[in-house]
This record gives C-alpha cells, sequence and structure tokens, in this order.
C-alpha cells in the first residue's frame, strides 16, 4: 500500500504536485528542473516507463549526478510505439533501471536490447511488523477466501468471480471477500449478482487497513493477467497465509520458492477453481503460510529493500566521482 501524503508530511518529506495536463509538459519539466537545482539533488530515482523522460531530462538540466528508474511491472512496458521510443530514449539518460523482481529486469533487458551493466533486479520489500503480529485463524467455518487490489482489466477480477461460483457449487460453505476499489466495480458487483453470489462474495471497497482484512481470511487469491512482484502477495504471505495465484510475473517464483500456496494459469476460470479447492481442502495451510511468512522474513523486508538502493545510489556516486 503506498504511503498517504500525511504520512510523508510526518516523516518531513515535502511533496510537490505538478498538476500535469495530458501530452508533453515544458513547465512540468521547468519545475522538475528548478527543485533540482534549488535543492541540489544528487540522485533522481523515477518509476515506471511512461514518466521516466521527465525525471531523466531534469534530472540531466538540473545537474543531478545518477538516475535511477524503477521498473514495477511487466504490463507497464507494453506500451504504443511512440511511447517505447520515448522511453527507450530516456533509458540513455539513465544510470540504472531496476526491475522489482528477475523476470521484470529480464524483460527489460529483452525488449529494449539493454546492457546487462544498465539494469539490475532489487526485490520488492514490505513492512512486516504489522502483519506479523496476525495470528493464524482457528478452523473456519464458512471458509473464507480474500483478495486485495484495484477493480481493473488487468487484475482480472472477473475470472475470480466465475471460478468462486464454480468452488460455491461443490462447497457451498465458503465466502469471498474483495477489498479494492476501481472502475469495474459496478460490473462485477452486477457478474456477481448475476452467478447468485450475492450473499456469499462481498465487495469492502478501499481501505488502507490491510492487515485487519488479512486477519479475517484463511487464504489469498490473486486472479491478475500480469504482475512484476506484488506487495499484496507478499503481504499475505507476511500474514501467514497460504496463496492462491496466477502463474505470472515475479509471482511464480515467490511462491514456487517459499512453497507456500498453488500456482494456476491466467484467465482461467476452471483452473483457478481448482486451485482454490485445493487451498480449502488441504489439511496443510498453517505449515504452508509458516514457510511463505519465513520467506518474506528473509528476502522481502522493505529494509532489506532499503539497504539495496542505498547501496545502489552510493555506489552510483562513486562512480561519477571516478569519472571526474
Amino acid at each position: 500500500m503506498p504511503l498517504s501524503e500525511s504520512e510523508f508530511q510526518n516523516a518531513g518529506i515535502e511533496l510537490v504536485p505538478l498538476f500535469k495536463d495530458d501530452g508533453f509538459s515544458v513547465r512540468t519539466l521547468r519545475t522538475l528542473t528548478d527543485r533540482i537545482k534549488d535543492w541540489k539533488i544528487d540522485v533522481v530515482h523515477t518509476h515506471n516507463p511512461l514518466v521516466n523522460h521527465y525525471g531523466a531530462m531534469a534530472a540531466r538540466l538540473g545537474g543531478a549526478r545518477a538516475v535511477v528508474s524503477t521498473i514495477h511491472g511487466i504490463s507497464t512496458l507494453n506500451m504504443p510505439g511512440w511511447a517505447k521510443t520515448v522511453f527507450w530514449m530516456s533509458c540513455l539518460m539513465t544510470d540504472r533501471l531496476v526491475g522489482v523482481c528477475p523476470i521484470v529486469g529480464e524483460t527489460l533487458r529483452r525488449h529494449y536490447m539493454l546492457e546487462t551493466h544498465k539494469t539490475t533486479v532489487i526485490n520488492n520489500g514490505i513492512e512486516l511488523e504489522k502483519f506479523l503480529r496476525i495470528k493464524p485463524r482457528p478452523t473456519a467455518n464458512p471458509f473464507v477466501f480474500g483478495t486485495v487490489g484495484r477493480l481493473v482489466p488487468v487484475k482480472d477480477q472477473k475470472t475470480l468471480l466465475e471460478a468462486f461460483a464454480a468452488v460455491v457449487r461443490s462447497r457451498p460453505n465458503c465466502r469471498l471477500e474483495i477489498l479494492g476499489d476501481g472502475e469495474l466495480r459496478p460490473q462485477l458487483e452486477k457478474q456477481a449478482q448475476l452467478l447468485g453470489l450475492h450473499q456469499s462474495v462481498r465487495f469492502r471497497g478501499f481501505s488502507r487497513d490491510i492487515p485487519e482484512f488479512l486477519a479475517e481470511l484463511d487464504a489469498f487469491v490473486m486472479s491478475s493477467l500480469s504482475e512484476g512482484l506484488p506487495l499484496t502477495v507478499l503481504e499475505a504471505m507476511a500474514a501467514g497465509l497460504p496463496i492462491v495465484a496466477t502463474s505470472v510475473g515475479g509471482v511464480i517464483r515467490l511462491v514456487e520458492d517459499a512453497g507456500c500456496g498453488w500456482l494456476c494459469p491466467a484467465a482461467q476460470p476452471a483452473a483457478l477453481a481448482f486451485s482454490m479447492l485445493q487451498a480449502l481442502e488441504s489439511g496443510n495451510k498453517r505449515v504452508l503460510g509458516d514457510r511463505g511468512r519465513a520467506s518474506v522474513l528473509r528476502d522481502y523486508s522493505v529494509a532489506k529493500m532499503t539497504a539495496d538502493y542505498e547501496a545502489l545510489f552510493l555506489r552510483l556516486l562513486a562512480e561519477r566521482n571516478t569519472l571526474r
């Protein structure tokens, strides 16, 4: 879950809204450049391809010493031809491009023919404490599946609802909780009604209290068509939940390495339903949850991610000093 404006302010970090309109904005570029000069910024860190050219250009114009760009998912690299060209040109002004998991880094290099030294991988990380406090639920009746995410096409909750309808036909005493909001909510609510799920599916809307939501679940489900390394899955693993997920992006390696759940092909309701039934009927849920929690503790903490980024920034600055 991204930090709120108040959390940034409480940490003493100033936020500067740019109010950029559609299309290229010279005003936005000028504002960024001025801020970099005024604040004597050494490292500019951008996120995802569609805005990297602003950060990279402003960094060079404003005298920053290094530019780092983090790519958060494979789907962000699927752009129109003109956008790919702009991004590739911005890569020439970027010192290092970071994938949030190995498959994002590999896809980035393959799609844009970038030299190996130009890219690296730093795994996403999460704040662990509030999730580690969650205790496993006792044997539940009904069994509760849950998912967290924006209600948008790439998250494919449509397939999740179809799969859950099949699960309910086989095992009526279960429930699906959906946390999140988005453009598809009215359509998905209508679909749930048509599938006869109005009593067993609950749309919870948006909330920042992810730990409280996860504490109510017996298994976490992710139905996405494309992902990088989703924070929601990391959070569910940290909460000790077994995972049912589609085999996309970094999720494959994450779940397989930890041995913490079930994977199935994307956009296949029958396959997802089968995996959900396996989770429901498994007598091994506590063991799977413990494995997932141990994996996140070892490799995906925000402390480790922060230390890795700090080391990268310092290494790039040291390289710049050597070149002078």
